[in-house]
């Protein structure tokens, strides 16, 4: 659990770390309490990083119905392929994500550790794992 002090005394508090599971932080655990110990600072992280925004798929919704186009991929390369408007570019600012003359808030979703992003505006997207069931 070495590992997990220094990243706290590094960081300052989970809430601003980097994903422990992926890019420049990628560490396996040691042992089952160190394990436990990342996923629950990992639980904790209110910034989602490039990686995850490139990782996950999305449902998106949009004035709380699902689409029916399918998850939606936002590519490495920092564009975005929408099924309405084209080809947009995309980035990150902290907790918002900027794409199509959108500004919106990323947070955490607390039922399942993943991440919602435009809670409250007309369109949201929630993330989804490749190889999560997906219920409409």
């Amino acid at each position: 659990m070495t590992y997990c002090y220094e990243l706290i005394q590094q960081f300052g508090s989970p809430e601003v770390l980097p994903p422990l599971n992926m890019g420049s932080l990628m560490h396996r655990p040691t042992s089952w309490k160190e394990s436990y110990w990342m996923a629950e600072m990992d639980s904790r992280r209110q910034i989602i990083s490039r990686e995850e925004i490139v990782y996950y798929r999305f449902r998106l919704e949009y004035m709380g119905q699902p689409s029916k186009m399918g998850l939606r991929q936002f590519s490495a390369d920092g564009t975005y392929d929408s099924p309405y408007m084209g080809l947009c570019e995309w980035s990150l600012y902290r907790k918002h994500l900027l794409f199509a003359g959108m500004f919106l808030m990323v947070r955490r979703d607390k039922e399942n550790w993943g991440w919602i992003i435009g809670e409250g505006e007309r369109t949201v997207y929630f993330s989804v794992e490749e190889t999560s069931e997906i219920k409409n």
